[in-house]
């Protein structure tokens, strides 16, 4: 293994330990804890069970980046053109948990042998249960680490034999500190079972976390839907109606890319926290600008999973000298179908997607493009 690869493993790693600290996952963790170390009522919980209940939480965790990464496949594409369906259903079954937790919903069906391999009592948690747990969750958590797990993507495409690599490298940083906890929660257990009268709140707490978790679930993928309805709507009376998504630029101007029409587009997509990106910027800006071209950086509130006031900084940081367009709405980055970054799009004249390059490109790369965009307007 060479020095690159090297690198970018260990850079994908690190991103997959970032991830885990991520405000999606990180004020969730007593919340797993709790229910993979749940036993049936006066029944001690060995460390044992807790660590092995812990390996198929993140063996759960780890089907779903797996099926994500190779998205190519027919799996991978069934869950990514479906992903708001089954965030909803997540969702829903989250209120389910929550509502039996508070004791305002009974499902009998569910105490017979034929019930389902989910326990939704909360009093106890098997192997198979905590892999479906850690599974289900990881659909929660994508808005936040949906775009890290993107760059494993872009990696991947560059070197398809390495591509098992780079997705066991981001996932390893991500489940190795769930694997920690569970070595540890014993000691965590011993101290409850000294303060027995907490389990009670910390019961009543952890069922509001999930009520609220799997309402936002629902209501979150239920609005990507309406959106997406809307467009599609759209589409039916306008040409290239995503040509009319409201942008808004870095001093808070609305902006639409039907304004350039008449003009051949570079469209790089990028984030605050994409170090790819990041390497990329000043690359973009200067091949942009030494040919006279028209190009935007595009970013999102909901890729880079912090407040708007983070893409000023980012701009002040890193002297992004070509304008910055922000979708607040999402409306571009679903429409192409954005998940690894940076992804650049070329539109010609119409408006309409010439073609894309997803991964960071140096001053060779941006001159191959050129001269590709050349031969494909000339064909027109």
């Amino acid at each position: 293994m060479d020095g690159h690869v090297s690198t970018e493993i260990f850079g994908v790693f690190t991103e997959g330990l970032l991830s885990f600290f991520s405000p999606c996952v990180l004020p969730l963790v007593p919340l797993y804890l709790s229910y993979l170390s749940a036993g049936r009522e006066g029944e001690e919980t060995s460390q044992k069970k807790v660590f092995l209940r812990t390996l198929c939480f993140v063996l759960g965790i780890s089907s779903v980046f797996a099926l994500l990464t190779f998205s190519a496949s027919l799996i991978g594409s069934f869950l990514q053109e479906y992903r708001e369906v089954i965030g909803i259903l997540g969702g829903a079954l989250l209120v389910v948990f929550a509502l039996n937790r508070f004791g305002l919903l009974e499902i009998k069906a569910l105490s017979r042998e034929y019930k389902l391999p989910l326990d939704l009592s909360g009093k106890k948690m098997d192997y198979l249960q905590a892999f479906f747990f850690g599974f289900l969750f990881s659909f929660g958590w994508t808005p936040c680490i949906g775009p890290m797990l993107g760059n494993v993507l872009l990696l991947a495409a560059s070197d398809a034999e390495m591509a098992w690599l780079y997705l066991l490298g981001y996932d390893l940083g991500f489940v190795l500190p769930f694997l920690v906890l569970g070595i540890f929660t014993q000691a965590g257990l011993n101290f409850l079972k000294k303060h027995r009268e907490i389990l009670r709140y910390t019961g009543m707490a952890a069922a509001v976390v999930l009520l609220v978790f799997g309402g936002k679930m629902i209501y979150d993928n239920a609005r990507s839907i309406a959106a997406l309805k809307s467009t599609n709507t759209a589409a039916a009376e306008t040409a290239h109606p995503y040509l009319d998504a409201e942008l808004f630029d870095q001093n808070g101007n609305t902006f639409t890319l039907r304004q350039e029409q008449g003009k051949v587009v570079y469209l790089n997509f990028i984030s605050t926290w994409c170090t790819y990106c990041k390497a990329e910027l000043p690359i973009y800006q200067k091949f942009l600008q030494d040919n006279g071209l028209t190009g935007y950086f595009l970013m999102s509130n909901t890729m880079n999973g912090e407040e708007e006031e983070a893409i000023y900084r980012f701009i002040e940081e890193y002297d992004v000298e070509i304008p910055v367009l922000i979708d607040r709405k999402d409306q571009l980055f679903r429409h192409f179908g954005i998940n690894s970054l940076p992804t650049l799009f070329v539109l010609n004249e119409e408006g309409e997607a010439l073609g894309y390059i997803s991964g960071a490109l140096d001053e060779a790369g941006f001159a191959s493009l050129q001269a590709q965009v050349e031969e494909l307007l000339q064909a027109e």
